[in-house]
């Protein structure tokens, strides 16, 4: 079974938050007192980088779902109008007599 790209999208999305989410959460408690210096320098810049990934990939969703969601709506659009050429069409037929 094939994963489709708006999975690992929002897959990597989720993983990055996560890591992110985490990184803050233990660098503001448990590590808070051990990180200073470069390691500080470098364990802010990973949560950062972690954060700033999430952001891209869940802007590259929000742009899959509007062209999506623009297909469908153009696609709804002209079905609809073919609808109602096949109905006006079928109405304004001359009866035979």
């Amino acid at each position: 079974m094939a994963v489709s790209s708006a999975v690992v999208c929002r897959g990597l999305a989720l993983v990055f938050m996560a890591l992110a989410g985490g990184m803050l959460l233990w660098g503001q408690t448990v590590l808070a007192s051990r990180l200073a210096g470069r390691t500080f320098i470098i364990y802010w810049t990973l949560c950062f980088l972690f954060a700033g990934l999430a952001l891209i990939f869940s802007v590259i969703e929000i742009f899959r779902l509007r062209r999506g969601l623009y297909r469908q709506q153009k696609d709804l659009l002209r079905k609809t109008l073919e609808e109602i050429d096949r109905e006006s069409a079928r109405h304004n037929k001359p009866h035979q007599e």
